[in-house]
């Protein structure tokens, strides 16, 4: 209990003191309260005003040494936009020739200067975080001006004097990429054109055609597929024919092998002549062996002619 008495004395003494000193207290609040009327009679009030600008990312960077190809040249100059948007002789460039307000054209550079200082002051730039880096980027301009007309009209020519500046800047890109894509089309088309003359060249002088493939997957045959085939088959008939000519001279060296190695000479009396048979056996046989040269020497039918032959000449030597 005895706490409490002395903090009701406290308390109570407190409270004599500011009664005894309210003048000292209630001067400077009413100062105070005076300085605020005043400073919001005199000072004017501000308009703030507010626009928001999408920026859509679809384009890529034709140089992926410096830059990154799945960048868009608004994307990498996007968290510059508050550098951008304020930018001094932009600021200048439209009050003076675009807006052409009066209160600056009366001023001298230097004052043009320090009032442009404070336009640039009264607007703010921000840029707004993209959810997982993906989609449109927005970038919030605010302006805040005594004139709520003039705040708006600066605001949306400044805002679109931007965008335009960034549209072009992306019109160039894709203006050289269309250049650089024109030049390697040119290029390509040329050294098509020689590489087409050079091998028309090559065809003419080995004698070849073009073999292009049809529609149904086969492949029409050239000059080369011709020649290659007379050549197979005259390869097939200068082989039968030597393999005849050796089937010859193997029995030319059987009928010397048993040939006599001396003449026995007989008495021989005038008797009949077979001269038209054996020419007969001979006309045979150069028959057979023109029919055996189509054939190879492995060929069933060459075989068969073959011995065909032997025995007629089995029969040219009996007689």
């Amino acid at each position: 209990m005895a706490v409490q008495v002395e903090t009701q004395g406290q308390v109570q003494e407190f409270v004599d003191v500011l009664g005894r000193r309210r003048w000292q207290v209630v001067l400077p609040a009413l100062f105070v309260f005076a300085l605020g009327c005043v400073a919001a009679v005199i000072v004017p009030k501000k308009y703030r005003v507010h626009t928001r600008i999408e920026l859509r990312e679809a384009r890529v960077q034709e140089d992926p040494q410096l830059k990154n190809p799945e960048e868009a040249p608004t994307a990498r100059e996007i968290f510059n936009a508050e550098h951008h948007i304020k930018h001094e002789n932009r600021i200048t460039k439209l009050i003076r020739d675009e807006l052409k307000w009066d209160d600056y054209a009366r001023l001298s550079d230097t004052d043009r200067t320090l009032y442009v200082e404070r336009v640039m002051k009264n607007i703010e730039v921000a840029v707004l975080q993209k959810a997982r880096n993906e989609g449109s980027t927005f970038v919030d301009i605010y302006y805040a001006d005594v004139d709520p007309g003039r705040a708006v009209t600066f605001l949306n020519r400044l805002a679109r004097l931007w965008v335009t500046e960034v549209i072009d800047r992306d019109r160039n890109v894709l203006r050289k990429e269309l250049d650089l894509a024109q030049e390697g089309q040119a290029g390509a088309e040329k050294a098509a054109t020689i590489a087409g003359k050079k091998l028309a060249e090559l065809l003419e002088q080995n004698d070849l055609d073009l073999v292009e493939p049809t529609a149904f997957g086969q492949v029409t045959k050239d000059k080369v597929d011709v020649r290659i085939a007379a050549a197979e088959n005259e390869r097939d008939a200068v082989t039968a024919t030597l393999a005849a000519a050796k089937a010859q001279i193997d029995s030319l060296e059987e009928q010397w092998t048993n040939t006599e190695p001396t003449v026995p000479v007989t008495d021989t009396t005038q008797g009949t002549s077979n001269a038209d048979e054996v020419a007969k056996f001979e006309a045979t046989i150069q028959e057979l062996q023109t029919l055996q040269k189509p054939f190879k020497s492995a060929h069933p039918k060459w075989q068969l002619i073959d011995e065909q032959i032997k025995e007629i000449e089995k029969k040219l030597l009996a007689l």
